[in-house]
């Protein structure tokens, strides 16, 4: 699911910021630690890549992990934007994503 679908059906559910912003704080330092670790201790990267490699891009198996940089944006935007603004912000994240997207036929043959 995309996190644009995600975030305005979050908003009309009436689900509040409160209840947001400590499970994305709590994500943020889960996956930065186990990308902290798994780059200090290559047998743990190993079983790290074999258990949520699939999830990952091919370069992210040797730098850290978009989605770190992605909740580190999330949570910045969440201490210092209005809630309005984060909701258009997720709104121009769908539109992007289904006006830039590549035809079905060049996605094929790459």
């Amino acid at each position: 699911m995309s996190i644009g679908f995600l975030t305005l059906w979050l908003y009309t559910i009436g689900v509040s910021l409160s209840q947001v912003t400590p499970v994305l704080v709590a994500m943020f330092v889960v996956i930065g630690s186990c990308d902290l670790i798994r780059f200090k201790y290559p047998e743990f990267n190993k079983l790290y890549v074999q258990a949520v490699g699939f999830l990952m891009r091919e370069k992210e198996v040797k730098t850290f992990n978009g989605v770190i940089w992605y909740l580190l944006g999330i949570n910045y935007s969440i201490f210092t934007v209005l809630k309005g603004y984060l909701i258009v912000g997720g709104v121009i994240i769908i539109m992007g994503k289904i006006l830039l997207r590549p035809p079905l036929v060049e996605r094929m043959d790459t």
